[in-house]
């Protein structure tokens, strides 16, 4: 039931469009036009986005608002053909643009994205993924990343943005409700030695509490820096 039927406040679901077949068998045709009713926002990940692909056919028929990831090796040249295909009727707040280059490419490569997005013309929004472009395995062969590393890709998303007149909107944060150590660094001090202390996930490293916490504390102050100056 929806939390809305129950009084609450309203829960949006996010997630990866990447099988068809789940995301089409959960795909209504309605007065309003055609919506995949698995979630609110479903997102295009760096595997499907690929100019003609069926996942970029399917996105471009749907009334969702969408996200597209672009890494570093992404096709700038393809880009604005993608961007108009999934923004067909130029509708603010529709496409959100999600850059996940990882920390030692986003200061180079996010303004050659940011240049060829400004002179397409297609309405967007900027959210960063400092998560996937900075994982690692360990010598022990552990998934993880570095929480240095991806709070330095969201302030240099931050001022790479700003620089181009551009604006920040959010961050894609993938964190857990307890203290976890799948994470290295942090005043929580969790080491390599750590890691499978409580390493939880079933598929990515996650935050924990106090190092989100402190993620949030330095991102913050930083942007809000910049707007007092």
């Amino acid at each position: 039931m929806h939390s809305l039927a129950l009084g609450l406040d309203p829960v949006y679901t996010s997630h990866e469009g990447l099988l068809l077949c789940y995301e089409a068998a959960l795909t209504r045709n309605t007065q309003f036009g055609c919506f995949n009713l698995s979630t609110h926002f479903l997102w295009l990940g760096e595997r499907t986005r690929r100019l003609g692909s069926a996942h970029i056919e399917y996105f471009h028929g749907i009334q969702n608002p969408i996200g597209l990831k672009i890494g570093p090796n992404a096709n700038l040249d393809e880009l604005p053909a993608i961007l108009k295909q999934l923004n067909p009727r130029s509708e603010q707040g529709k496409l959100v643009l999600i850059p996940r280059m990882g920390v030692t490419q986003v200061s180079t490569m996010l303004p050659r994205v940011a240049k060829v997005v400004q002179e397409s013309g297609v309405p967007h929004l900027w959210e960063v993924d400092p998560m996937h472009g900075n994982t690692f395995k360990t010598e022990d062969g552990i998934k993880t990343r570095r929480l240095t590393d991806v709070t330095a890709e969201i302030i240099a998303a931050y001022e790479v943005l700003e620089a181009c007149g551009e604006h920040l909107a959010g961050m894609h944060l993938e964190t857990a409700y307890e203290e976890v150590t799948e994470c290295l660094g942090g005043r929580c001090g969790v080491s390599e030695a750590d890691l499978r202390l409580k390493y939880k996930t079933l598929c990515d490293p996650r935050l924990n509490v106090s190092q989100t916490e402190e993620l949030l504390a330095v991102v913050g102050v930083r942007m809000g820096a910049n707007t007092e100056a």
